[in-house]
């Protein structure tokens, strides 16, 4: 698929995105990256329930990245008349690096947040690209909740009663005061994932 439509009046094609979530702010993400990847066509997207395989806040970022690729996987077999299906699977981490403290001995004491996107195309899915949301760094309150269990949604909502928290923005648009929210880090996430999709005739 080009993404293009080269003849004058004709009718853009038409494709079905399978989302592996229900939450909104997911769904509307998808469509805007693939509009913005493939201006020529029109998308619609369907949310369906789907099981990441994974622990509800995954603590690691191969098991975020492996959450994902299960979403994705899983509503590719729940919608097989589907044109395209993404997994979209957040996840937190230690900072591997130690930079806070010195040691760079994978455990800094800092919980590093992130998302990882991927997008499944072709006959059977056989097509994959995938790319991770921007990272960023979670306030020591919050760090200290998740230590005991909570997810990071219900850690914010703890850590910080006293200020207008957002689920829709989530963590990152909680911290940046609404600069840049949970729906525009999926937005550029999924493009780069469509890279490959975007350059069928190139080995990823």
């Amino acid at each position: 698929m080009s993404g293009t439509n080269t003849t004058s009046g004709a009718t853009p094609t038409h494709y079905q995105i399978a989302v592996g979530s229900l939450n909104p702010v997911k769904i509307d993400a998808a469509l805007e990256g693939f509009r913005s990847v493939f201006p020529g066509a029109t998308f619609s997207a369907t949310g369906v329930l789907a099981n990441p395989g994974v622990d509800s806040q995954p603590f690691l970022d191969g098991m975020a990245l492996l959450g994902a690729w299960n979403r994705a996987q899983h509503v590719l077999r729940l919608c097989p008349d589907a044109d395209y299906w993404v997994g979209i699977q957040g996840g937190v981490q230690w900072d591997p690096y130690g930079l806070n403290t010195g040691e760079g001995n994978g455990y800094s004491g800092q919980l590093q947040a992130f998302s990882w996107v991927v997008v499944l195309g072709g006959d059977r899915g056989e097509l994959m690209g995938k790319s991770r949301t921007v990272t960023h760094y979670l306030p020591s309150d919050v760090t200290d909740l998740m230590r005991f269990g909570y997810d990071l949604g219900s850690a914010h909502y703890r850590a910080h009663r006293g200020i207008d928290y957002n689920p829709t923005d989530g963590s990152v648009g909680l911290l940046t005061h609404g600069i840049y929210g949970r729906e525009e880090s999926y937005i550029h996430a999924i493009i780069m994932a469509l890279i490959p999709h975007r350059n069928p005739t190139v080995a990823f």
